[in-house]
């Protein structure tokens, strides 16, 4: 029992130790939110659980709780929300999304609101047309399986 609450102890230890200093250049905006998720998002076993979990609390819009962000998953806009027992397997993404609870969100999913984000007049260069970002909402008590794409 003492060797779990030592081990356990060190893993809170080397979490803070990596989040922290991410989340002070954030911060102060010399590396952005998505640099970080791209960094934490592979951290391996527990310690990069816990470290995903943090990032996600302190960040996010709303983070609910015993969200469990496996190795490779990332959220990569600070607005997105997630409920209570959410699950988002590994090499999972979603962008800007709204999670309800209960959610399973299975092995290399994507969830993406950009269909639109440029326009396709034929008049204009592409990266100079305007477009939208949605924000992505999946319910409560909801499971998505491996491989799906969610537009």
């Amino acid at each position: 029992m003492l060797v779990r609450k030592s081990y356990s102890f060190v893993i809170y230890l080397f979490a803070i130790l990596i989040f922290l200093p991410l989340k002070i250049l954030n911060f102060i905006h010399v590396i952005s939110f998505f640099s970080v998720v791209q960094i934490i998002a592979f951290i391996p076993g527990k310690l990069g659980i816990f470290t995903r979990r943090v990032w996600y609390k302190t960040s996010l819009r709303n983070c609910g709780k015993n969200f469990f962000p496996e190795f490779g998953s990332m959220i990569t806009y600070k607005d997105s929300e997630i409920g209570d027992n959410v699950y988002l397997g590994p090499f999972s993404q979603g962008e800007l999304v709204k999670i309800g609870h209960d959610a399973l969100i299975a092995y290399n999913i994507i969830i993406s609101g950009k269909k639109n984000m440029h326009g396709t007049a034929k008049n204009k260069i592409m990266r100079l047309q305007e477009g939208t970002i949605k924000k992505i909402i999946i319910e409560d008590d909801v499971w998505i399986g491996s491989g799906a794409y969610v537009f």
